[in-house]
């Protein structure tokens, strides 16, 4: 549909394909709502038949902490040993730290019965929401300065 209307200035049949486009958009988008409260349903079940009764949203948010800073710390030693260069390994390696991180997050979500999905829709509307011409830096790009400073706290940089 999309191909004729482009092709033909079909302004009717653009119009039913875009109609077409947000409906498998919104399609797409209920069938990732459905997977991630599906993955933060199964990670809690989990977590409780491994851990059991003892995970407070504190302990769980502790957790996370950990893991975000394994993924750091893998960040760190490519920035410093091999910048700009991944190695498949390498790689594999970050793609399991963050994807701990967002499971962990999901844990502290599912701890205080917080749904993920409505917690992203809010996280983007406030984002959206923002005047982010504070936080750009010359190039447009949203600034380092809080990575920088994370980083300078850590001895990897310089504070120059």
């Amino acid at each position: 549909m999309r191909e004729h209307a482009e092709t033909n200035g079909d302004d009717a049949a653009r119009d039913i394909a875009r109609l077409i486009e947000l409906g498998e958009y919104e399609s797409r988008e209920k069938q990732a709502g459905e997977w991630l409260r599906g993955v933060q349903h199964d990670s809690h079940e989990w977590r409780l038949d491994v851990i059991g009764g003892d995970i407070t949203p504190l302990s769980q948010s502790a957790h996370t902490a950990v893991e975000a800073g394994e993924l750091l710390d893998l960040l760190v030693k490519d920035q410093t040993y091999a910048p700009g260069e991944w190695a498949g390994d390498d790689e594999l390696e970050v793609m399991r730290e963050a994807g701990d991180v967002i499971v962990s997050v999901l844990g502290v979500m599912s701890l205080l019965k917080l749904d993920a999905v409505e917690c992203v829709e809010a996280a983007l509307d406030k984002n959206g929401s923002r005047d982010w011409a504070d936080h750009k830096r010359e190039d447009n790009s949203v600034s380092a300065r809080a990575a920088n400073k994370v980083a300078s706290d850590l001895g990897v940089v310089d504070d120059d």
